[in-house]
């Protein structure tokens, strides 16, 4: 077994250079006071004594001149890891950085490789002023060319930073300053890699998947564990890498034989949506095999967060008339069709598809915290009419609601939607639209062992009667997609209930839970996230076990 080190982020950086300058003499630290001072956060603490003033060189104040310098020493066969003590500093080395940095393997037509690392602490959290705290990762992440990569634990740092520096092309390697000392990891004392342009799921969970990279990881957990105290389980990938972002697991999916996707357009930041529109293209999959579903309803921001959101919103959708100011809900939400016309057309352009096969109104129950049932329904009726409008030109297949609460809790809750009047304004919509029939095809609601809701609640009014969510929709002829098959990771960790679990085939408690999700009635699929590679290969394993049958299935609730 490997010995290990209990050590801070910036302890694991300097180690990672250390490991990498001892097994490589091409390995080399250059930059303002990286040699007899150790750095400003003495992330080259003792390399000057180690390796000398020939590997570990300080350099003038200029930033400009260490990338430039750097930029010669890997195009001559060096592996060079120049130092900026503040990413606020980097300005001055920009044109280096973007016209010489970015674009030398491609200006020499691949005669040449740049396999350099720039290094610099980067973020706020030090209560430092101007340039000390600035995030401008997008900045380079937009560049073709770089690749971004922002550890967010020790081992990740180590890791990261020995793979950046054997990578053959250019690296900007961002260090949040804000975790540089806030925790301790174990990592071992031999050299490894982690790889580049690889996500890695932190917390599984079935709602809600939330992308992060960096300093925003704890914190993103810790929000991730007070949601599951309200049975929210949200799924918490850190990236790693900015760019490339992942898509293995999406195009590997794809070419194991999952034949639905489902993503939303506010899903990391329209990010989701495009990464899906490139694994697409890059899978060797028949398109027409492959439903895609994607949402509408949420404000979606831009690839990032922006600093003030609401002036964000404003200024992007209310003061361009796509969105008028009394059809926002919460100052993020909004399914009125203009809107939704204008959403639909960017997931068309994100997707790069030409059709898209199911599109949701997404989570229209968010509108009842400001208006009435009847308000939501009219409004709910003109969109689909929009809708039917645009299936009639063949920009969508079909079209649904996808919910959290509104299908699945009784009548009497304020979350609470009719389907048999959605389903109603559906057909009149269709009229309007002058088609034939409606669209209307799909509803999606979570569903899992310890969410069966929509099987349990007798929460519709059908033609003999109170009847479940999922009977209704079978009676409607309606397509269900449940999400939540894992209760948010949940039962992927803990398991299913025993008695349960004996019921239900399946390698892994992963396996038996989305068994169980799609043996309930009138279930057409269960969606399951899917962060890495290996979760992939679980879950597609899962369709090799027969889901339960009928009686079997009754027999959980009796």
């Amino acid at each position: 077994m490997s010995e290990t080190q209990n050590l801070t982020v910036v302890q694991a950086v300097r180690d990672g250079l250390y490991t990498e300058m001892r097994e490589d003499d091409e390995v080399l630290v250059l930059g303002q006071d990286v040699g007899k001072n150790g750095g400003v956060f003495r992330a080259t603490e003792g390399l000057f004594d180690e390796f000398g003033g020939d590997r570990v060189v300080d350099t003038p104040l200029a930033e400009s001149g260490i990338v430039g310098a750097a930029v010669g020493m890997a195009a001559m066969g060096l592996r060079p890891v120049p130092e900026i003590q503040f990413s606020g500093f980097m300005y001055p080395g920009f044109d280096q950085i973007v016209s010489h940095m970015a674009r030398f393997r491609a200006r020499s037509r691949g005669r040449f490789t740049l396999p350099m690392t720039l290094r610099a602490p980067y973020g706020g959290g030090i209560r430092a002023p101007e340039h000390h705290s600035e995030s401008k990762e997008a900045f380079y992440a937009h560049e073709a060319g770089l690749k971004v990569v922002i550890p967010s634990t020790p081992y990740d740092a180590k890791g990261l930073l020995a793979a950046s520096i054997r990578d053959p092309d250019p690296v900007i390697f961002l260090e949040p300053k804000l975790i540089y000392r806030a925790f301790r990891g174990e990592v071992p004392e031999e050299p490894y890699t982690v790889p580049i342009g690889e996500a890695v799921t932190r917390r599984e969970g079935g709602d809600v998947a939330v992308f992060t990279y960096g300093a925003m990881t704890r914190p993103t957990l810790e929000a991730a564990e007070s949601l599951a105290e309200e049975g929210i389980e949200c799924e918490v990938v850190d990236l790693r890498t900015v760019s490339p972002l992942d898509r293995e697991a999406i195009v590997e999916a794809l070419e194991s034989g999952v034949s639905v996707v489902d993503t939303a357009i506010n899903y990391r930041n329209q990010r989701s949506e495009r990464v899906v529109g490139e694994a697409l293209r890059e899978a060797d999959t028949d398109r027409e095999a492959v439903l895609v579903a994607t949402k509408g309803g949420f404000v979606p921001f831009d690839r990032e967060r922006p600093a003030n959101p609401g002036q964000w919103i404003r200024e992007a959708y209310v003061d361009t008339g796509i969105v008028d100011a009394d059809d926002l809900v919460a100052g993020q939400h909004c399914i009125a069709p203009d809107y939704v016309d204008d959403q639909l057309d960017r997931s068309l352009e994100n997707l790069d598809l030409e059709t898209i096969d199911l599109y949701y109104v997404h989570n229209p129950e968010t509108q009842l915290a400001d208006r009435s049932p009847e308000d939501v329904y009219d409004q709910l009726e003109d969109t689909f009419t929009r809708l039917e409008e645009r299936a009639a030109e063949g920009d969508i297949r079909q079209y649904g609601v996808a919910t959290w609460e509104a299908l699945r809790v009784p009548a009497e809750d304020d979350s609470y939607l009719s389907l048999a009047e959605i389903v109603s304004r559906a057909r009149e919509a269709a009229k309007r639209a002058n088609n034939a029939a409606t669209h209307f095809r799909a509803v999606q609601l979570p569903f899992n062992v310890v969410m069966a809701d929509a099987f349990t609640v007798e929460a519709q009014e059908g033609a003999e009667g109170a009847q479940s969510t999922l009977w209704f929709a079978h009676d409607a002829g309606l397509n269900v997609f449940t999400s939540a098959s894992l209760a948010q990771g949940k039962l992927a960790r803990a398991g299913l209930p025993e008695e349960v679990a004996d019921r239900v085939e399946g390698e892994t408690s992963a396996q038996q839970a989305i068994n169980f999700a799609r043996s309930a009635p009138g279930v057409t699929c269960s969606l399951v996230g899917m962060g890495s590679p290996d979760h992939v290969a679980e879950n597609v394993a899962a369709g090799t076990h027969p889901p339960l049958g009928a009686d079997a299935f009754d027999a959980v609730f009796e």
